[in-house]
């Protein structure tokens, strides 16, 4: 008896990635958001042959996770305009959601394929999904010189983030959970009193600035 082998072909496929750090984001959930009326019909016969499991499933022909390089794909797509959109579930508010329009076009899919097998050098087009971060930027300055604080540990004091600052006493926390109240930033460096205060952070995806300054645990004289 012959077995047929039903074969499928990648109609759609993009990266996840951190929009500050272009790094690949793995786990992120992309879930078609717009699409062809065809599309809209294939959905609603599946949605009714599999009613009890169909919202609980993490993989359906319009959802999918990204995977640990942040690539992702949709199979067998009928042609016609698309909306993505991309978040990172369990990360809170650190990610906004990120938005993509793409197109599926069957004919230019198979030109590609004949050209590529032809030897010619040729990219097939990957939709970008930029997840923008909510980041804090800042210095960490010795208040009696007004100048950097090299290594000084900086973190976050409720969800626990942190990083050090370099060479000129800058630092950047990416990503931050926002916070319903103010949130409060920390310092701690060696031979400095620590420090902290308040940073109101409230919008996902934004950039905010603070900078903080310590005192010296001993005076110094200074020349």
């Amino acid at each position: 008896m012959m077995r047929l082998v039903a074969r499928h072909r990648v109609a759609l496929w993009g990266k996840v990635v951190d929009g500050l750090s272009q790094m690949p984001l793995a786990g992120a959930e992309v879930t078609i958001t717009t699409m062809p009326k065809a599309f809209t019909r294939r959905l609603k016969l599946l949605a009714a042959a599999d009613s009890e499991n169909w919202e609980r499933r993490a993989q359906r022909p319009d959802k999918t996770r990204s995977r640990a390089d942040g690539l992702f794909y949709f199979l067998d797509l009928p042609d016609g305009e698309y909306g993505l959109t991309a978040v990172l579930p369990n990360s809170g508010q650190r990610y906004a959601a990120a938005k993509q329009r793409a197109t599926v076009s069957w004919a230019a899919l198979d030109e590609f394929d004949k050209r590529n097998a032809a030897g010619e050098k040729m990219q097939r087009t990957c939709v970008k999904l930029a997840l923008q971060p909510t980041t804090l930027r800042g210095k960490i300055i010795d208040a009696a010189r007004d100048t950097g604080i090299m290594l000084a540990e900086v973190r976050m004091k409720a969800s626990g983030e942190r990083t050090f600052s370099d060479a000129q006493g800058g630092f950047l926390i990416s990503p931050i959970q926002p916070g319903k109240s103010r949130c409060v930033l920390q310092a701690f460096a060696q031979g400095y009193e620590p420090a902290e205060e308040e940073v109101a952070i409230s919008a996902v995806g934004q950039s905010y600035h603070k900078d903080l300054k310590l005192k010296r645990k001993h005076a110094e004289r200074f020349p």
